[in-house]
């Protein structure tokens, strides 16, 4: 000890090498932010001290500042799709045929267009500080809507409970293209694009559903829902096999509007004239 200054030496494991550890200054010298501080007798040792990890008494007292607690945004999409259908948070009531589905304007809004432009319309205005209230068609799916809605928040498909998923997954099956059918229109409904392509081209490409006993129908769907894949898909079915798809009763029971773009199509192909080959 030498005028209020000291060095403290800190022995080895085996108490027989002694190594500086720290040094403590009178703390009323004149420490720079960037300086390591030590006695003046101890000056040409700076540097020597500063490799052998000594560090000055106000780095110690001050401690070690770090952050513990933890950040919620690691977790936050993980919470906002737990949040689906919670109605403690909701801003947000689809009513379908009286079952009520809980969602949140700003998860709806930034996934689909068409409820983004209802949200923000004037017609909303008074309902932004209160609760939205949405009546869908009765003859609207709740299973169907449940499924969008999944969509909508976790941006996939649902894949069922042995995934941990709280919405059944789609299957190849009658009824599975049935349930199909049903979000399409959802979909349709809501302006989710994305979730009607990833449909068509799951009936399409992965279950090859469009066959003689079902092209109609389907058919009439995709136009009915504006479903440009699945809709070329059954126009190229019917097209190769007119001959047996017109002699059905679903062909039958077909409206002109929709018979007609197939038949002036198929027409167009059949007496195009074949291409001139230069000699």
């Amino acid at each position: 000890d030498q005028e209020g200054d000291c060095t403290l030496w800190h022995g080895g494991d085996d108490g027989a090498q002694l190594s500086p550890r720290c040094v403590c200054v009178d703390l009323f010298q004149d420490l720079s932010p960037t300086a390591r501080a030590v006695p003046s007798y101890l000056a040409p040792l700076g540097d020597a001290l500063a490799q052998l990890g000594c560090v000055t008494s106000a780095e110690i007292k001050a401690g070690t500042v770090r952050v513990t607690a933890p950040d919620p945004h690691e977790s936050l999409f993980a919470r906002i799709i737990t949040a689906r259908g919670d109605p403690s948070l909701s801003d947000v009531v689809f009513d379908v045929g009286g079952v009520e589905l809980h969602a949140h304007r700003l998860v709806l809004g930034l996934v689909s267009p068409t409820l983004a432009a209802m949200f923000t319309s004037s017609l909303a205005e008074g309902q932004r500080a209160a609760r939205t209230r949405i009546p869908l068609d009765p003859s609207f799916d709740v299973d169907a809507v449940r499924f969008a809605l999944f969509y909508v928040y976790v941006g996939r498909l649902p894949l069922g409970a042995e995934a941990g998923d709280d919405v059944d997954a789609l299957a190849p099956s009658e009824e599975g293209i049935g349930r199909a059918l049903a979000v399409l229109r959802v979909a349709d409904f809501f302006d989710l694009e994305h979730l009607k392509q990833l449909l068509e081209l799951m009936l399409v490409v992965e279950w090859q559903v469009v066959q003689l006993e079902n092209v109609v129908s389907l058919y009439e769907h995709a136009c009915h829902l504006d479903c440009r894949q699945l809709k070329a898909a059954c126009v190229g079915f019917i097209r190769d096999s007119f001959d047996v798809v017109s002699q059905t009763p679903e062909w039958g029971q077909l409206s002109d509007e929709l018979r007609e773009p197939v038949v002036t199509l198929r027409g167009a192909t059949r007496h195009k004239p074949p291409k001139s080959t230069k000699v």
